[in-house]
């Protein structure tokens, strides 16, 4: 809608509140078309308070944090040995696959298109720790979240401490 001042605008919000075609952020009053889009947007207001592990760099989410390992943005730290990390808290029964886990360590990598990385809870497979991070992240997606032993236990063997002999 173009109105033609804030008031008029003001107004047909206030008579279309109910229409869930509008969805307006409460933040920078920008309106997106589906709550998604506007949970989406909203990360963009969240404070950068998440400091890399390996590097002083702060994120806005832990999957920003890992996504920035991932594409070799890290000086510190490489692929390979996030990899190699994760891949050696998977005989304590999660996070990735079997079969992906034996192509690595024959390989060194994982086969192409692969979906190497588990979510204990739910069983859903993602081609990368940033998505899977990012779908603990999203409290909507898996009951296992962010602040369970899963989540920790990901983060101490990206840190290489052994906390994750704790699990289950």
């Amino acid at each position: 809608m173009i109105a033609p001042d804030q008031d008029t605008y003001d107004q047909h919000w206030q008579d279309t509140v109910g229409d869930l075609r509008h969805f307006r952020c409460q933040t920078c009053k920008v309106v997106f078309r589906t709550g998604h889009a506007l949970e989406q947007h909203s990360k963009v207001h969240r404070p950068a308070n998440i400091t890399c592990i390996f590097c002083p760099n702060n994120y806005r989410s832990h999957s920003d944090m890992i996504r920035h390992i991932e594409a070799n943005g890290c000086q510190n730290a490489s692929i390979e040995s996030i990899r190699a990390r994760i891949a050696s808290i998977r005989p304590y029964g999660f996070c990735m696959k079997n079969e992906s886990l034996d192509f690595f360590y024959d390989y060194g990598d994982f086969k192409p298109y692969d979906k190497p990385y588990e979510c204990a809870q739910c069983d859903r497979f993602f081609k990368d720790l940033g998505s899977l991070t990012s779908h603990l992240e999203n409290s909507a997606s898996c009951e296992v979240g962010v602040h369970g032993r899963f989540f920790e236990t990901i983060l101490a063997a990206l840190r290489d401490e052994h906390y994750w002999v704790l699990w289950p």
